[in-house]
């Protein structure tokens, strides 16, 4: 098994953001570059099959960056989160990767322990916008002070 490091450069915190709802994706977005400009990139698929093959770099993803987070949401169209966190689990080059789950449901704290996957926050979607923008905002406050790792080159 590769050893993970802490890159040295300042190169901005890599986050894949699977999110189907539009206006989600938006406030989520606004966050990061208001917020956090030139700390955070986020890249956004609308569902589960974009999500892996993103993270596996397939067509038309092959120059894809590894994300140092996953904020996924559980209900998509495809292959919804939690078909996701099952395939990120069986492979080994996923399974390392935070992810931080989004859903419209009350919090399920188990559900990432139980996939065995590393997690940084279940944060429920919030009916009031400020409440959402104030979850979002403090989970990138969170990463955006530790530095990303870096994943081993594919072979």
């Amino acid at each position: 098994m590769p050893e993970w490091t802490r890159p040295q450069s300042k190169a901005p915190l890599q986050i894949l953001l699977v999110e189907d709802d539009a206006s989600d994706a938006r406030i989520i977005r606004k966050v990061a570059h208001e917020r956090f400009a030139g700390r955070i990139h986020i890249t956004v698929v609308q569902n589960g099959e974009e999500a892996l093959q993103f993270l596996r770099r397939q067509s038309p993803y092959v120059d894809a960056p590894i994300p140092s987070l996953v904020i996924l949401d559980l209900n998509m169209p495809k292959k919804n989160g939690r078909e996701v966190l099952a395939e990120m689990k069986a492979d080994q080059n996923l399974n390392r990767i935070p992810v931080v789950i989004l859903s419209t449901s009350s919090p399920q704290p188990n559900l990432l322990e139980q996939y065995g996957l590393p997690s940084s926050a279940f944060i429920t979607k919030a009916a009031e916008l400020n409440e959402f923008q104030r979850a979002i905002e403090q989970l990138f406050e969170e990463r955006a002070c530790a530095r990303p790792f870096s994943f081993p080159a594919r072979n």
